[in-house]
């Protein structure tokens, strides 16, 4: 999607939401759109920053939830590359544990010498 159309399929509180550049803690009952509000805002951010080589990340409890993130991501036509959808576990695993796998091993000969 290359402009900021969708917005407008959301309330005033979900569009202010998606455009406030600073934190949120988004807390509402079941089914009053938090997940559609922040994959909107995911979204909106990849639209805005485009260019930028920036990594967008959300963090979900569920693989169920990433899944549902990632298909409403797609359907809003966001590029894949510019957005990581995952479990807490998948987020540890693929950007600390991994990465760091070579120095933990490193540190743990050292300890065990």
């Amino acid at each position: 999607m290359n402009n900021m159309a969708f917005l407008d399929k959301l309330n005033s509180q979900q569009k202010q939401v998606c455009v406030d550049e600073g934190n949120i803690l988004l807390k509402a009952c079941p089914g009053s759109g938090k997940t559609r509000t922040l994959t909107y805002k995911l979204a909106y951010l990849v639209q805005k920053y485009i260019s930028s080589k920036k990594l967008n990340i959300a963090i979900t409890y569920t693989h169920r939830a990433a899944d549902e993130i990632r298909d409403r991501l797609e359907k809003l036509e966001t590029p894949e590359d510019k957005v990581w959808v995952g479990t807490i576990h998948q987020f540890c695993l693929e950007f600390v544990i991994r990465p760091y796998r070579c120095i933990m091993n490193v540190c743990e000969r050292d300890i065990i010498s």
